[in-house]
């Protein structure tokens, strides 16, 4: 089993940078300030994977795979989402 800095290290290389990402995350973060809080959630997974494509490896598939998964959560919490499911 990996220590905490082992697997820091080891995250780094596909996560990148933490110092530089919160500073990416912080300007992405301040886009989505006035989106609604059930929308903000699925958001933070999206804009925490992308800072990691950014500054990361962008060919990581877990990356994409959950950006993928966090933007069908956020569709899933759309009006029209939700009238679909409630249609006979």
């Amino acid at each position: 089993m990996q220590t905490a800095s082992e697997t820091i290290a080891t995250r780094t290389n596909t996560h990148g940078d933490f110092e530089a990402n919160s500073e990416i995350y912080a300007t992405l973060d301040a886009l989505a300030r006035d989106v609604p809080p059930r929308f903000r959630y699925a958001m933070d997974g999206i804009i925490i994977k992308l800072v990691r494509i950014f500054s990361g490896k962008a060919d990581t598939f877990e990356h994409w795979l959950d950006i993928e998964g966090y933007a069908r959560l956020g569709k899933g919490l759309t009006t029209e989402a939700k009238s679909a499911t409630t249609t006979p």
